[in-house]
């Protein structure tokens, strides 16, 4: 595998191009990063995309992913460059050289679920580059860079209510299932579509419990609860011990919300 790397003075801003009717990145995989970001606040995926200006992209350069093709078109994620280019095999195994490099995102976006920064809008202010479709990995001029970064600011100031309205309430729809552990808790929700099931688990020295919750939609109505990483805060904090989380089982039972609980206690 061959690495380049280029000497330069100014940072440059990288538009990776999606169309998820033809990538390799499905919209699938897409829905599951967005979910890894939203639940573990990280962005640290392990992404790669092939890039056409290789030449002139290296460590440390803002990217953002664009979404072409059907349906809502426009930017669909942030991010920084975290390698020098670098060759291999091609993703559509096409006979030619490509160049990738890696990145994290900082912001993600579900172009099914969100307005976005559209290719039109983008097109207008930025009337100089295409929006539309052609080669990834293109490196905007500086004054081309310096007006999508006020595009973007001001699209967030603008969606940043409605942001953090959905993102608090929303989880749940993300995928048909989330989990997640922050020690010594590991949580989840079975299909959030559906009247499944919450799990929880908790060891502690050699005491583990293991609590199932039913109808986890009764007990989020009953707690003021409406989203995934609101409930994990809400357990985190109430019940931080196996001993505490029987007083939820006495909350459970009190409200008629179907669960099951079991401690185990293991010897060394």
């Amino acid at each position: 595998m061959l690495i380049f790397a280029k000497n330069r003075k100014t940072m440059s801003t990288v538009i990776l191009k999606w169309n998820p009717a033809f990538s390799s990145y499905t919209m699938a995989r897409f829905l599951k990063d967005l979910e890894k970001c939203a639940l573990d606040n990280d962005g640290s995926i392990g992404m790669n995309w092939s890039v056409w200006d290789y030449d002139h992209v290296a460590v440390g350069d803002t990217c953002y992913l664009l979404k072409v093709g059907f349906g809502q078109t426009g930017i669909v994620a942030r991010g920084t460059i975290t390698s020098n280019p670098y060759a291999d095999e091609d993703w559509a195994f096409r006979t030619r050289r490509t160049m990738y490099c890696d990145f994290d995102f900082e912001a993600m976006i579900n172009p099914d679920a969100f307005l976005l920064l559209t290719s039109a809008q983008l097109t207008e202010a930025i009337p100089g580059f295409d929006w539309t479709g052609g080669h990834s990995g293109l490196v905007l001029t500086p004054d081309q860079a310096d007006e999508l970064e006020r595009q973007w600011g001001a699209y967030l100031r603008i969606q940043s209510e409605y942001f953090e309205k959905a993102s608090d309430q929303n989880l749940f729809l993300v995928s048909d299932e989330l989990h997640t552990t922050k020690l010594p808790y590991s949580i989840t929700l079975d299909n959030p579509y559906g009247e499944r099931a919450i799990g929880i688990e908790f060891t502690e020295g050699n005491i583990t419990c293991t609590l199932t919750i039913s109808n986890y939609h009764r007990l989020l109505g009953k707690l003021g609860i409406k989203s995934w990483r609101a409930l994990r805060k809400y357990l985190y904090d109430t019940y931080p011990t196996p001993n505490t989380l029987m007083a939820l089982c006495a909350t459970l039972f009190a409200n008629q919300i179907e669960y099951r609980a079991d401690f185990y206690h293991t010897s060394d």
